[in-house]
């Protein structure tokens, strides 16, 4: 008979794609102080268990995670801590390095130990509730480091009423800053006495994961050691308790999350929080989803490209992917219009400012034509191109011009009324 051999790794962690069990490595990481989640130990694990036994039993909320049922909560389990250490330590003894293969449902690299439920391993149906991750069945059969990760998934989770959330990368680097800043939270509360909470790195509207989606990823690209490059981010938002189950997740594009990163790196990211701070909480929403957010950069009341010229160039390079020919002919045109509306004193500004329809601000750059070098023959199909369904382009042209325009009256330090 043949002898089946395993080949083994010498790791005991590496990322497995699942949400749940990176997030708990990620912590375990943070917690170890290693360079990489390769280097983390059997000594980590040990020593990360002591921290963890100190810190949960005052850890009220997580029944939003583990459930009522869990060792560290049930109301019938005596000495919890107690029982829960010697339950982490039966875990680390089973532990072993990584390997080829493997039944574990999540890691593939060793077999499972138990078949656990929700209160071990969260969104994980028994009874009438299905899973989430990753089968449509009762309970899941993980192997003991992939158990023992998951209950380290509150030293990297934020929330800030009930509703968990948890951030997800193939980037690993951005998982990492943003579970290093969960521990210094966690370690503080621990050593100042505070009542133990999850995470919550600033303020946002009540459960909004878009708007905490966008400036988690301006906050953490601003203090990055290091540029991130081009990053896919997914946020996670559910609960886990025994009355509410449910999951939710949105994605972060990687063009919003280049163009919030690019924002920090040209130096204008107080433009970009600045444009946020202005605009009503909506924008988070129509960022995520990719919407064109061009004419919201646009105040006409107040004459104001908000965040300035820099930024919306930016934004249009970036995430609209604008044709640099385009954007120099668009650029071109507004110098030539500033020019053309201030030997007026401005008082055609208004009409370019009200034009409703495509005919109407063609009708005006003729007559602008007519009284001033504005446009240029070749400059026709950069000016109004047309759409794969050939609609002309023509309102996304008249926020840029006015874009421009406004920029320029700043610069100037010129303000002129609207009504005038």
């Amino acid at each position: 008979m043949k002898q089946e051999t395993r080949s083994k790794y010498s790791f005991i962690y590496q990322f497995t794609g699942n949400p749940l069990v990176d997030g708990g490595i990620v912590a375990l990481w943070a917690l170890s102080g290693k360079n990489s989640p390769q280097e983390i130990t059997t000594e980590d694990l040990r020593k990360s268990m002591d921290f963890a036994i100190n810190v949960y039993p005052t850890w009220s909320k997580l029944r939003y995670l583990f459930t009522q049922n869990c060792l560290l909560l049930h109301p019938s389990i005596k000495n919890k801590a107690e029982r829960y250490k010697g339950y982490l330590k039966d875990l680390i003894q089973k532990i072993s390095n990584a390997s080829a293969s493997g039944n574990c449902a999540i890691c593939g690299m060793r077999d499972s130990d138990d078949l656990v439920l929700r209160q071990q391993y969260p969104l994980t149906g028994s009874g009438d509730l299905v899973n989430y991750f990753s089968f449509f069945e009762q309970g899941l059969a993980l192997c003991p480091a992939c158990i023992f990760a998951l209950q380290f998934l509150p030293f990297y989770l934020i929330s800030n009423d009930g509703i968990l959330f948890l951030v997800h990368s193939h980037d690993q680097k951005f998982m990492f800053d943003l579970a290093k800043e969960a521990n210094v939270h966690i370690r503080s509360q621990r050593a100042t006495g505070k009542k133990q909470s999850f995470y919550m790195p600033f303020s946002f509207a009540k459960n909004d994961k878009y708007e905490l989606t966008v400036k988690l990823a301006r906050e953490l690209t601003s203090r990055a050691d290091k540029p991130y490059g081009r990053v896919l981010v997914r946020m996670y938002s559910f609960m886990n308790s025994g009355q509410k189950n449910f999951l939710n997740f949105i994605d972060l594009p990687v063009d919003i999350f280049d163009f919030i990163g690019k924002s920090h790196l040209m130096g204008i990211g107080k433009n970009l929080d600045y444009f946020l701070k202005q605009l009503s909480p909506r924008i988070y929403r129509a960022l995520i989803e990719e919407k064109n957010v061009i004419y919201y950069f646009l105040r006409l009341k107040g004459r104001e490209l908000i965040g300035g010229w820099d930024l919306f160039e930016l934004y249009l390079v970036t995430v609209e992917h604008m044709d640099k020919k385009r954007l120099d002919v668009l650029k071109k045109v507004g110098n030539n219009l500033y020019d053309y509306l201030k030997l007026e004193g401005f008082k055609k500004l208004r009409d370019l400012e009200s034009v409703g329809k495509y005919q109407d601000l063609r009708i005006f750059l003729a007559k602008a034509q007519k009284e001033h070098l504005i446009t240029e023959l070749d400059d026709e199909t950069d000016l109004f191109p047309e759409s794969k369904e050939g609609i002309v382009k023509w309102r996304e042209t008249w926020s840029i011009l006015l874009a421009y325009i406004y920029e320029r009256m700043h610069k100037e330090n010129l303000k002129v009324n609207r009504n005038e």
